[in-house]
């Protein structure tokens, strides 16, 4: 196994660009990225998007896509499921309000999983889980030899703020079901907000 096994019950979603940097044609940097996983799986079980499958097979071909596929094989893989692409919506939401442009659909799909999922989030895209929604837990900088000079890879665990998600989602939700009742509306969005509130229960 390229990465052991782990019983560690803290999940933790490798986004696209840590398993891209585990492959990285610098072999010295893959090694060091590799290594760095070992010790934090001794921490975490490990999970990925299947947002992050389709990201690291597009485009490849023969050989290289078999062995893309082997590497991912390695990693429990989590489905995009309704429940995901509805949080991923939502969050896309929240960070249009906070003028939040930097995240892209499979930012925000990897970043639903995680909350999902109550775990935290391995990345090297800092700006790709912003604040206040994340909060950097932890700077892990992985140091690798390109040519003659040392160079260093930095990885952050993100942990999803769920007490500050829920209550901005709770107090909007709550809302809105009160403006529809007051106004004796029972349609669509009503039941939107039902299943919103729903989703609120996922911790």
């Amino acid at each position: 196994m390229l990465v052991p096994e782990s019983t560690s019950s803290v999940p933790l979603i490798l986004d696209t660009c840590v398993i891209q940097a585990m492959g990285n044609k610098n072999q010295d940097k893959a090694r060091a990225v590799i290594e760095q996983l070992r010790e934090l799986k001794k921490e975490y079980s490990f999970f990925i998007s299947e947002v992050t499958v389709f990201e690291n097979l597009q485009g490849l071909w023969g050989e290289k896509r078999q062995k893309a596929l082997e590497t991912l094989k390695r990693i429990s893989w989590k489905a995009i499921t309704v429940k995901v692409i509805a949080f991923a919506s939502i969050l896309g939401g929240l960070y249009h309000e906070e003028g939040v442009q930097s995240a892209g659909l499979a930012d925000k799909i990897i970043a639903s999983t995680a909350i999902l999922l109550g775990g935290s989030v391995l990345t090297s895209d800092h700006q790709d889980f912003p604040n206040p929604f994340f909060k950097q837990e932890r700077l892990i900088p992985v140091k690798f030899k390109k040519g003659l000079n040392f160079r260093t890879y930095d990885m952050s665990l993100f942990k999803p703020n769920n007490l500050l998600i829920k209550r901005i989602l709770s107090e909007k939700m709550k809302l809105e079901v009160k403006n529809h009742v007051s106004k004796g509306v029972k349609d669509q969005k009503t039941e939107t907000s039902r299943v919103n509130l729903e989703i609120l229960k996922y911790r």
